[in-house]
């Protein structure tokens, strides 16, 4: 029968047992808290600047000619426009001083290729 030398030293494993099950606990629940605020505001985008855009009414969501896309790109800027007016949370822009901040657009530049299925 092995004897512990040290009383306290069990008292000391279960306390530090006891302590990294509540940060292991802790760390789970906030990041379940940011995955859980990051879909609800995936949702809200996409409803405000997805045009006819319905909730798993689609696979996939997609724009192929050229007048759809810039349909679409004129529509999320209308919507960007009244943002302060239609949205009920607290997705707005900014301002900075008495102005508010202009929408920012990222662009990517596609090359024309073929793209053969035998490549």
């Amino acid at each position: 029968m092995l004897v512990d030398e040290n009383p306290g030293s069990s008292y000391s494993r279960s306390l530090k047992i006891a302590v990294i099950t509540i940060q292991l606990v802790s760390f789970g629940l906030s990041n379940q808290m940011v995955v859980t605020f990051k879909e609800e505001n995936l949702m809200t985008f996409k409803h405000l600047f997805l045009k006819d855009y319905v909730d798993g009414g689609m696979a996939s969501y997609a724009v192929y000619r050229q007048e759809d896309v810039y349909d679409h790109i004129d529509y999320i800027l209308k919507q960007y426009g009244h943002l302060h007016n239609i949205t009920a949370g607290n997705h707005d822009y900014d301002k900075d001083g008495g102005a508010y901040t202009p929408l920012s657009l990222c662009q990517e530049y596609y090359r024309n290729v073929s793209i053969y299925p035998w490549e």
